[in-house]
This record gives C-alpha cells, structure tokens and sequence, in this order.
C-alpha cells in the first residue's frame, strides 16, 4: 500500500514463508527456507534463508505501489498500481487464473497513491488517486466482475462494468470523494466494507458501503491534518493509527473527535507506521533516512477519561547496524517477526521479543510469558533451601507458633533451625519462670515479664554500676591445696542466672538432660566451670564409653580429654600447661577448647573463654555472671548484645528479651531473613507487654496475616486470631470492630442485639425456655423483620454473645444468646430465607427456593451445595 521504492518488501497475508521484493520494474517472489539450499540465498537470520522462486513475467513499468491478494489459493495474485493510475493483476508465470492480465483505469490519467484489498471481501480492491478536477479520489474495484460489450444487454449486475477498446475496465465498483484527493486508506477487519481513508490532508473519514444512499456521506470525520499511513489495528479495529510529518496519533473510533494518543515528536519525517498483526497494541514507526525502528505499546490507553494521553512503554531495534531502513513488513503468521531492507539490497529478518512479564504466586509457583505462551514453574528441592515463603507456609501448616501452652512444642518444630529453637526454648523458659515467679508470688525478687539479661542485671537502678555484688572464693572440689577462685554473686546476677537456665539447685538435672542428648562436651564445661572437676572426668569417661560403642570417633578425643585434665596442675611453668595449651589447638569441639581456656588461661579477664564463639550464648554469659566483676560484666554484656543485634542473631534474645530492644533485634532478623511468621509469633506469645503496640510488631502480625489469607490457610489464620484478640485485656490491643452484620431493609442500621443500639438486658435470658426474649422488629425503627419462608413466623432473636453473670454459674464467662438452629440464614442471590435449622431440612430434599413463584436454585449456587448434591446422588 505504499510508495513503489525500489526494495520494498511484503510478506504473503496467504502463504506461510513467502515474500516480494519490488526492483523497479518488476516483482521477485522468494521462500524463506530454514536450510542453505544453494549459493544464490539471502541470508536472513541465523537460522533462516531466503531462495528465490519466481520473478514477475509483466513489463511493469512506473510501478507507485502493490498490494498482495488475502486469497488462500495457490496462485499469488498481486495488484500494481502504475503512475498513470491504471491497475493490473499479475501473478509468477501462472497465466491460468482468470484474474491475471486484467487491468483497471481511472476516467482520468492521475498517479496512484495506494493500493489496498479488501481482507474479508478480497474480490473488492480499492485505489486512491490524487485531486483532479471533479473527478473521484477513491475507486473500489470489483475484480471478479464481467465485463459487457454494447451488443450485450445491460443488467443490474453489468451496469457498474464498462469495457474500452482495449479491453481495459475502466467503470469502478463504487466511487467515493469527487473533487478530492485520497493520501491512505485502510480496511476495517472486522466488518466487511467499512474502511478509514485521509482525505485532502485535512481530515479523516470512515465510510460504510452497507449505508444504501448514504454510502457516498461518512460516516464519522475527524479534522486534522494527521492523514498519512492511516492504518488499522488488525486486532482491535476500534483503533487507527496516523501521522503528518513528524507526528504520530492513535485514534479510536468510538471517540473520532481527537486522537487517543499523540505520540512523542520525530526528530525527523515519518516514513512509515504499521500495526504489528500478531500482537495487541504495538505499533511501529520509521522515520526517514534512519536505522531504527520504534516500538509503542499503546495497551493500556483507555478511552473518555479528561488526560487522554497516558504513558506509552517505547522500545527501538536496529536490525543492520549502520545502515538505514527504506522498508519494513511484519509476518502475518510467525509472531512478532519483522522483515526489513535496506538501499543496498540487504535484507534482515529479527524478532522482536517480549518484555518479560513475570508473576511469582502466593505459593510459590513462579509464571511469566515467553510469546502467546504461559510458562509456570514451581520449586521441588528440599525445603531447607527453599525460598521463606516455602518454609513460612509449611511451617504454617504444622500448627507452627499456635502451641502457646507449651512454647517448647514449637522449638521442637524447628530442629533444623537452631536460631529459631533458641528462641523459642528461652521462650518456655522465661514463660515457666514467670508461672513459677507468680505461683510464689515473688514478684519483686523473681521473673516477672519477658525481659532479657541485660535489663535484669541493670534494672532501672543501675545497679552494675558501682560494686553491689558480692565476692567469694571457691576451690575445685577435692583440689583443696589449689588456688581459690574469685567468683560473684547478687540477687541480679541470679536471676540472670535463671535465665541463662544456671542454677545451682538445677545443675544436675540439667547435666543429665545433656548427657541423654548425647552433648557430653557441653556437660563437661558446665560442670568445670562450676569448679567439679571428678564431675566432668566421669561425664567425659562415660561419653567416651558411649562412643566406642557406636564406633564414633569421638571417643578418643573423649579420653584423651579426660586424661590431660586428670593431671591438672596451676603451675604455669610446668609442662602440663604447656602441652594443654597445644592439645587446645587441635581441638575442634568449643566447649573442650574453652575447659582447656579456662584453666590455662588469664582469670582476670577470661577472654579466651567469654570469645568462643562456638559456646551457646547462654554458657558464655552465665559464665561472665559468675566469674567477672561488676564493671566488667556490664561491659561484656553491652559489647555482646550490639554484636548479636547488629548480625540479627535470635541468640540475642537472651540478652535483649522481648522489650523495644529485642524488637530491634527481631527488625534486624526479619530484615536478614524475611521470617515475619516468627517474629509475629514469638511477640504475639509475650501478650501482654509493652511492644504490643510497637508498629514494627503490628506491621509482622498484618503482613502475616495477609499471608495466611493469600495462602487461603482460614484455620490458621482464625487460630492466630483467637491468640490475637481472645481476650483484648492479654493483648494489649482494642477488639476488632464487626465487619459484617445484618442490616434492616427500611433504616439499613444493624438489628443485632449487641450492637450499641440494643444494650439493654433481656428478661429471662437464663431463665425458662418460655422467657427467652424475641426480637421480631428492628431497634432502630421498630419495623418488622422479614418473615421465614418456611415456618412463615417474623426472624429475630438476640444474637451474638454477651458477659453475663449467671446467677447458677461461678464463672464469669461469654453467654451464647443466639443457637445456630435459629440464625439469619439467606440466598444470596434471590435474598429468600429463614431459620438456619429450617432452611437445611428444606434443602436436604429440594434444589428450588422454598418461596412460591421463585425458581432460583439456591443449594446448586453453593459449591458446599453442589458437593452434598453430588454425594448424595
């Protein structure tokens, strides 16, 4: 459809892997090959080749412009329109079809400015002409039509078709636009003979054949000057694109007032625009003398709203690089293929690929489009290095964080987490201490609240500050000629003891547990730094026997172990230190390496012991409540807690407990990991406390929740609720307000009997069955409520629950005042019903409304219906 230069391509609307090229007088037809078939192919791509076929026979001389026939037939039809304004059918050497040879002329030589055939009727071609006296502009061809001579008669059919002497048609189908000139034209794909044309470079006008006597009047006009290249959008033919110089609109026929878009200004004239006939929405622009081709994607343009112009996604592809574009044809059939060529006669087909639009699902399915295709992916690795989301969810469905009466149950769920087992451990720890704490009623002395070791020892006093805790000497047991050791004590210091689970009534028991867990290192530091040295060589000797039993090979460092500490001695010049500080090296296990530390090492400070990193927190912190000063320890605690803080690690919470601190430390680990299950969990677990209206905790127990409800988890998020708001007074937080209520027809406020309107009491509510109150009328207006379809009586009772004392009961507990037999219960399409206990007995038997009259299926627009229907059949 446009201008004849020299080099233009088209691709076959009909036949797949075909294309013309036009040299100047005449047409090659080539195939598109995915193989080299001979040394005369073009080279298209990587993979794809181009080998000539055939080449126009025709003489076509002063070629302006062609169009190819959309006819499914094996012959390739196409049409050229010549200077002189004539129009001839040719085809590659295939003379059979009727249609070949035919030519078609204006009243009047005048140039031919386009081409187009009719892509539902393709019997029907249509020519534009430049302005000419009063002649017509447009001439609709019909190409199948007979011709008549003057010895035959005249008939309808015969009436529109003259024939010269020489044997050219020169009487067109229908003419439009007399004294006026036609720039571009194109067809509307979805209707038959309605098409949009630029005329006299002043307006745009659609036209509609089917009008009778109105066909020469147009049917919409936009005045503008953007005529040029008007072109259809084959996949939505509401919309029309169009330029001028260097300008480019988008038009939608439902609103021809003014265009739908205006593109950006061109730096240089528009040579030409096309719609892409594989993709919605994009369209191409080429402007003269360049390389580059510009992408607009125009999907999103919406249509009557006061800023029409939204923002338009550009792209550009340069096929060649360095040379410049003088024609372009997308491939009707292979999408987003793009053809084009340059003055040299170099061709060069690329594809234009997608931006990739990528959504990732709620349960981690990830999908995203590569062309008209839907890729869906899904993870199938181990878990433990899955994506959060994996591992939040199946925690999620374990029932993980809901076991609030035993806190230690949810630790046991994360075996292969130890940060997160820490922390829910200390949780049942200090949850047992509070328990204990208020059962003595100790409140001043003991642990009341979740709070950490750092604000147990310095409490609001400062009390670490000066020298408040007491010094004493103690000698390892059954080594009395041996060196005392300088240890502290306090009230503070215990109860950070009791934190850290170091007690010393508790002791024994707790080196019993760790030797059932097979931890004999652990349980041998504990009971050396609590200065029992025949305790640690017996737990070391029996973890040895232990080993050698299993075939570990732990057992000979077991021994060798408790043979170097059986010789211990304080001398620091003797060899039993030096040798005890080379065995150290090579120790892999921390709690051997700190025994040995400990010993050997400076008793001043203990660094070597409070630095190892590989010792629970809580050892090397009940270690430095034991053995370090006042000035000392608050140092080291300080020092330890930032650290923890700083790298996110639950440990910490031992140190920060779950204050504003610890919520600092939790911010930090949900950064590091994105694990808000947890930390939402473990704050909700501590209701009531002061970080229950932190907005960092608000915002973990939302955002979780708005999982759950993504993930359609609706018990877990209704348990987590019931933590949340069963009682607001633990919470610390306001109940919800109801979300839904029934509401009365008339004064639409609700009739519910808890609500603020009706909190009045009810006489007899736990009295006789005979005195329970009825509400048959709206409280806010007094009118009657609807009536059940079935018993035909008025609905209404009290509903809800509501505190009250129950003169037969002790406990001050919520009173149902609503059984579920008598409930509110509707169709929520035909808005009938009735008593919740009369509606199921109905629809046990029946599929229909219960209410004369009315047809609707309610039980079969409920999917629970549906499936009682389906069991029950």
């Amino acid at each position: 459809m446009t201008t004849g230069t020299k080099g233009e391509v088209h691709w076959s609307p009909v036949h797949d892997g075909q294309f013309v090229i036009n040299h100047g007088s005449n047409i090659s037809l080539y195939k598109v090959e995915k193989n080299k078939t001979s040394q005369n192919c073009i080279k298209l791509s990587t993979d794809r080749w181009a080998t000539q076929l055939a080449v126009s026979s025709d003489d076509l001389q002063y070629m302006k412009c062609l169009a190819w026939r959309p006819l499914n037939s094996p012959d390739n039809i196409i049409a050229v329109g010549q200077a002189n304004g004539r129009v001839l059918l040719t085809s590659f050497g295939n003379k059979t079809n009727d249609l070949v040879g035919k030519e078609f002329a204006p009243r009047h030589s005048r140039q031919c400015s386009y081409l187009a055939w009719n892509p539902l009727e393709p019997n029907l071609l249509a020519e534009g002409f430049e302005r000419y006296k009063n002649d017509h502009c447009i001439a609709i061809w019909d190409v199948t039509a007979k011709p008549y001579t003057n010895e035959m008669p005249a008939t309808p059919d015969r009436q529109r078709v003259s024939l010269s002497e020489s044997g050219v048609i020169c009487r067109p189908h229908t003419e439009l636009g007399p004294g006026e000139g036609s720039s571009s034209f194109s067809w509307f794909t979805s209707t038959n003979k309605c098409f949009v044309t630029g005329i006299n470079g002043k307006n745009l006008r659609i036209y509609d054949l089917r009008a009778g006597m109105e066909t020469s009047r147009a049917q919409k006009v936009a005045m503008t000057k953007l005529v040029w290249g008007v072109c259809v959008d084959p996949q939505c033919d509401k919309r029309v694109a169009s330029f001028f110089e260097n300008v480019v609109a988008v038009w939608d026929t439902r609103n021809f007032d003014r265009p739908l878009v205006t593109l950006p200004q061109e730096m240089k004239p528009v040579l030409r625009i096309d719609w892409c006939p594989t993709r919605l929405g994009l369209l191409t622009t080429l402007t003269k003398e360049s390389g580059v081709i510009k992408l607009h994607d125009i999907r999103h343009s919406s249509v009557g709203t006061d800023e029409p112009e939204p923002n338009i996604m550009e792209r550009f592809i340069q096929p060649l690089a360095h040379e410049n574009i003088t024609s372009y044809s997308w491939n009707p059939k292979l999408e987003n293929r793009l053809l084009v060529a340059t003055p040299r006669g170099n061709l060069k087909e690329t594809t234009v690929y997608e931006r990739i639009a990528l959504s990732w699902s709620a349960e981690d399915h990830v999908t995203w489009s590569c062309s008209r295709k839907t890729i869906d992916c899904s993870y199938n690795g181990k878990l433990e290095s899955a994506d959060i989301s994996l591992k939040i969810r199946h925690r999620a469905l374990s029932g993980y964080g809901l076991r609030m009466e035993q806190l230690w149950e949810n630790a046991e769920l994360m075996e292969n987490e130890p940060n997160l087992k820490t922390l829910w451990m200390w949780l049942d720890s200090v949850k047992s201490l509070i328990e204990e704490n208020k059962k003595h009623s100790q409140v001043k002395n003991g642990i009341s609240k979740f709070v950490g070791v750092q604000h147990v020892l310095r409490g609001d006093k400062s009390e670490l500050d000066g020298d408040s805790s007491t010094e004493h000497y103690k000698h390892f047991t059954d080594l009395e000629h041996s060196s005392p050791l300088r240890m502290y004590q306090s009230d503070v210091r215990s109860r950070a003891l009791q934190l850290c689970g170091w007690t010393t009534e508790g002791l024994g028991s707790k080196l019993h547990s760790l030797k059932e867990d097979g931890w004999y290192e652990r349980a041998a530091a504990l009971a050396l730094f609590n200065l029992d040295l025949n305790t640690t060589l017996g737990i070391l000797s029996h973890g040895a026997e232990v080993s050698r039993a299993s075939d570990s090979t732990s057992a000979s460092t077991l021994n060798a172990v408790a043979m170097a500490l059986s010789g211990y001695t304080e001398d620091p010049a003797a060899l039993w230190q030096r040798m005890c500080m080379g065995l150290c090296r090579q120790l892999t296990d921390p709690y051997l390496r700190a025994m040995f530390a400990f010993l050997t090492g400076e008793r001043l400070d203990y660094e070597d012991v409070l630095n190892e990193d590989g010792m629970q927190i809580q050892d090397r912190v009940a270690f430095a409540c034991i053995f370090l000063s006042d000035i000392k320890l608050a140092d080291y605690i300080d020092r330890l807690t930032a650290r923890l803080t700083e790298e996110g690690d639950l440990g910490g919470i031992l140190l920060t407990g779950l204050t504003t601190e610890g919520v600092t430390l939790l911010e930090k680990y949900v950064d590091n990991t994105g694990d808000v299950q947890s930390a939402a969990l473990a704050c909700i677990s501590t209701f009531p406390s002061e970080i229950a209206k932190d907005k960092r905790v608000q915002a973990w127990i939302d955002n979780y929740c708005n999982l759950l409800d993504r993930w359609r988890l609706w018990h877990q998020r209704a348990e987590l609720d019931n933590l949340r708001y069963c009682n607001s007074g633990l919470s610390g937080l306001s109940q919800p307000p109801s979300q839904v209520y029934v509401s009365c027809n008339f004064c639409g406020k609700s009739i519910s009997s808890n609500n603020p309107v009706r909190q009045r009491p009810f006489p007899g509510l736990y009295g006789s069955q005979q005195t329970k109150s009825r509400i048959s009328s709206c409280p806010g207006c007094r009118k009657p409520l609807p009536r059940c379809a079935l018993c035909l009586m008025h609905m209404g009772t009290a509903s809800g629950t509501q505190r009250q004392n129950q003169p037969n009961k002790t406990d001050n507990l919520p009173a149902k005042l609503t059984l579920f037999n008598t409930w509110f219960t509707w169709c929520q399409t035909c808005r009938h019903g009735g008593h919740a206990s009369h509606i199921l007995e109905w629809f046990r038997d029946n599929m229909e409304c219960p209410v004369t009259g009315c047809n609707c299926k309610c039980m079969m627009l409920d999917s629970i219906g549906r499936l009682m229907n389906e069991a029950h059949s």
